[in-house]
C-alpha cells in the first residue's frame, strides 16, 4: 500500500481533502504521478511561474519553452522607447550650452560619430552633472546623486546586465518593496519590466551621473561573487536549458525564473538558502 492509500484507509472521510496536496506535473508530457506535496516537492521538483515540475526532464522542458517564448515576444516587440526631444536640445533649453556649441558638437558627431552627451563633455562645452540633468529632463525622471552613498541592496542584478544597460540598483523601500534604478545614459523600459518580473519588485528609474555610475560600478565588480555565471559564448535553447537544468539540481533548487535581456537569457535559480543567476548569450 502505498502513502497515499494509506492516508486515505486511515483518513476514509478526509480523502477529499488531500486532493490539494496530489500536485501533477505542469509538463503535457510527463508520464509520472502525482505525488505528495511535503515528501515530493522539494525531493524532486521544481517551479516555473507557479507550475510545478516534477524532475529534471520535465524541467528542462519546461524551461526551453520559457525562453523561446521570451525570444519570441522581443522579436515581435517594438524597439525601446526613446524620448521626443533630443538631448543636444533639452541641454541648450535648459540653458547648459549655447546655439554655437550645440553646432560645434553636431559637426564633430558628423565627422566622428559618438554620443552628444559625451561629446559635450569631452569639448568642455558642458559638465557631467549638467548632461546628467539634461538627460533627466528629457526622460522625465528626477537625478539621484550618489555622492557619500554606500549601495547597499538586498535586491541583486548580475553584474553584466549593469554593464549593458549602464544601470545600477541605488535604493530599495522594503515597506513598499519598491526598488530605484539609476541609469547613467538611457532608459530602457523593457529592462525594467524583466527586472520587476525577476525580482518580485516594483522598479522605478532615475538618473545617476556618469562618473559616480563608473565607480560604484568598478566596486561592485570587484567585489567577489559566488552567486551569478556568465556564459558569453552564444548558444541554442536547448544548451542554454540543458545547462540550466544542470545548474538546478545541482544546487537542489526550488523554483527558477526566466528574463530576457538582450542577448542574454537571465535565469534565476532559487535555492532554500540562496539563489544563483545564469546569464547565457543567445
Amino acid at each position: 500500500m502505498n502513502v497515499i492509500s494509506a492516508l486515505r484507509s486511515a483518513l476514509p472521510g478526509k480523502s477529499a481533502g488531500l486532493k490539494p496536496l496530489l500536485p501533477r506535473c505542469a509538463s503535457a508530457t510527463c508520464r509520472t504521478r502525482p505525488r505528495f506535496l511535503s515528501l515530493s516537492l522539494r525531493a524532486e521538483g521544481i517551479q516555473i511561474d507557479g507550475n510545478w515540475y516534477c524532475g529534471p526532464d520535465c524541467f528542462e522542458e519546461a524551461a526551453r519553452d520559457q525562453i523561446a517564448a521570451l525570444c519570441s515576444s522581443r522579436r515581435l516587440g517594438d524597439e525601446p522607447l526613446k524620448p521626443r526631444l533630443p538631448l543636444g536640445l533639452t541641454a541648450l533649453s535648459l540653458g547648459h550650452i549655447t546655439s554655437e556649441q550645440l553646432r560645434s558638437a553636431l559637426e564633430h558627431q558628423r565627422r566622428h560619430g559618438g554620443r552628444i552627451g559625451e561629446i559635450l563633455q569631452s569639448l568642455e562645452f558642458a559638465t557631467d552633472a549638467q548632461i546628467t540633468a539634461s538627460l533627466a529632463a528629457q526622460w522625465g525622471h528626477p537625478v539621484l546623486s550618489l555622492r557619500n552613498r554606500r549601495l547597499q541592496t538586498p535586491q541583486r542584478i548580475p553584474i553584466r546586465l549593469m554593464e549593458l544597460y549602464s544601470m545600477l540598483p541605488v535604493h530599495f523601500v522594503a515597506q513598499t518593496n519598491k526598488l530605484v534604478i539609476g541609469f547613467a545614459e538611457l532608459v530602457d523600459y523593457r529592462i525594467l519590466s524583466t527586472i520587476e518580473a525577476m525580482l518580485d519588485c516594483t522598479v522605478v528609474p532615475c538618473f545617476i551621473a556618469r562618473n559616480e555610475f563608473e565607480n560604484h560600478f568598478q566596486a561592485a565588480r570587484l567585489r567577489p561573487s559566488n552567486d551569478e555565471v556568465l556564459f558569453d559564448r552564444r548558444a541554442g535553447l536547448h544548451e542554454i536549458a540543458s545547462i540550466t537544468r544542470s545548474y538546478a539540481w545541482q544546487m537542489s533548487a526550488v523554483a527558477a525564473s526566466f528574463g530576457l535581456c538582450r542577448d542574454y537569457v537571465w535565469s534565476r535559480l532559487h535555492g532554500t538558502q540562496v539563489s544563483v543567476d545564469l546569464l547565457s548569450r543567445i
